[in-house]
């Protein structure tokens, strides 16, 4: 069912997975406009829990990649705020970001 907005409770999850398709694809840039694309969705239209981490964790990477620092610090720490206390077997990740994180912040600050 449509939502006051146009949006239906299937969007975010298509946008989700679009953009996993493409990412898979090599197709970068279309993935970026679909992990761009779930951001604008209502948070009670998409399964936000593990699927918002991962969409933040990717865009901070894809605007690392294209030397975009400003960018890519507001969604590797949008990724911490979530993953900051996260299970054990995912704290590997959770520290690749924040040394990654560190390194941009130290860089911007320069």
């Amino acid at each position: 069912p449509l939502n006051g907005n146009g949006s239906t409770r299937c969007d975010g999850c298509m946008a989700y997975h679009l953009a996993r398709a493409f990412d898979a694809a090599g197709q970068t840039d279309s993935a970026f406009a679909e992990y761009q694309r779930y951001l604008t969705i209502p948070p009670g239209l998409r399964q936000d829990a593990e699927d918002l981490a991962a969409v933040q964790k990717r865009l901070g990477e894809i605007y690392d990649q294209r030397n975009d620092t400003k960018n890519a610090i507001i969604h590797y720490a949008a990724f911490m705020d979530q993953w900051a206390h996260a299970d054990a077997e995912l704290q590997p990740v959770v520290n690749d970001v924040r040394r990654r994180l560190g390194e941009l912040r130290g860089r911007e600050g320069q």
